[in-house]
Parts: C-alpha cells; sequence; structure tokens
C-alpha cells in the first residue's frame, strides 16, 4: 500500500528538512531522504520476551506525517504471524505545528518464538517539489525469547516451567506454527 501523508512543508526546503538525513536539503526519488527516527523501541538489535511487544519511533522535524503505510515482513523475518494479525498504528503530534510525530503499534505475540522480526515500511513520500522521503529499511529488527507462563496444561502436552521434564520453558510436544510458506508477506496495519 502506498504512504498517504498530510501536513508535509510547502518547498521542502524548511527546517522540517532537518528530519532527512541525505546528500543535500531535498531527497530525490533516486536517493530519497532517509527520515531519522528516534526513540525507536524495540531497539535494533535487541531481544524482547514475545509478549505485549511496544513498537514505536519518532519522528521530530518531520516533513510530513505518514497517515497510511504498511508494515512488511523483511526477509530476515522468521517469527511467522502477529496477535493481531492486522495491529493498528497510532500517531499522536505534539511540538510547534505538530511537527513531532510518536508511531506506536502493540504487537500481542508472535507465532514462533524463538525467533526473529524484521519489518520494514512499504514505499514513501514525494512533495509537488520532488523532494522525495522513506523510513530507514528495516524499520524494526530484532530477537524474540519465547514468553515463559505458569506452566500448560495436560492437554497440550507439554512440560510446566521448571518441572517434568526439566524444561526451563513450556514446550508442548506438538504444535501447528504457521510456516514460513504460510506467512503473508506483510501486515496489513492500518494507522488511526
Amino acid at each position: 500500500m502506498a504512504a498517504a501523508l498530510a501536513g508535509c512543508s510547502g518547498d521542502g526546503s524548511s527546517n522540517a528538512d532537518s528530519a532527512v538525513d541525505a546528500v543535500g536539503v531535498c531527497g530525490t526519488s533516486a536517493n530519497p531522504g532517509i527520515l531519522k527516527l528516534t526513540f525507536l523501541s524495540p531497539a535494533m538489535g535487541a531481544s524482547v520476551v514475545n509478549r505485549n511487544i511496544l513498537h514505536q519511533f519518532m519522528v521530530e522535524n518531520a516533513p510530513a506525517v505518514f497517515t497510511q503505510f504498511t508494515l512488511k515482513y523483511g526477509p530476515g523475518h522468521t517469527a511467522g504471524l502477529s496477535t493481531p494479525e492486522e495491529p493498528t498504528i497510532s500517531i499522536t503530534t505534539s511540538g510547534p505545528s505538530g511537527a513531532t510525530l510518536l508511531y506506536q503499534v502493540t504487537v500481542g505475540a508472535w507465532a514462533q518464538a524463538p525467533g526473529h522480526v524484521e519489518l520494514i515500511a512499504s514505499n514513501g513520500y514525494e512533495t509537488s517539489k520532488k523532494c522525495s522521503w522513506i523510513f530507514p529499511s528495516p524499520l524494526f529488527s530484532y530477537d524474540l525469547a519465547p514468553a515463559l507462563d505458569s506452566g500448560v496444561s495436560g492437554e497440550a502436552g507439554g512440560a510446566t516451567d521448571g518441572g517434568g521434564t526439566g524444561s526451563v520453558m513450556d514446550s508442548p510436544a506438538a504444535i501447528d506454527l504457521a510456516s514460513a510458506l504460510d506467512a503473508p508477506d506483510e501486515i496489513d496495519a492500518s494507522v488511526d
């Protein structure tokens, strides 16, 4: 899905260009400016527990507001599908003229942990003055650790945490997980 934007700076030469990391002041369609992100969480290369994972980043002095974009699975993604399958991305604006944007989305869990999450944002934006911007790629890249709980039921066929077979994790004898062939190549995330 193409990224749709509103509220971009008029000619691409205002102080909003400080959010762009490209040669010169205005990225081109052949060499788009890459938005500088702050407060990225989970951090690149982090290891997180597979439960209620808050994904967020901030764009300060934003040249525009990305109101619709698709999160796609990158080539290194091995964590399967997200729960929910269609998470909602919220955007909070602040600062002078709403130029600071905070994007947030929570994934309850991924289908496969341990695993690796790699998400990229689709497309970019070009102003009427031909200034172009994109998100860095990958947008998120981190490892998953299984979430431990108080145990499993007998129906699951697994050992409880620290008991039974000596496993430190719940480990069902068999589980039907989505394979790479079953997973779509993108998350259908909508923006509030």
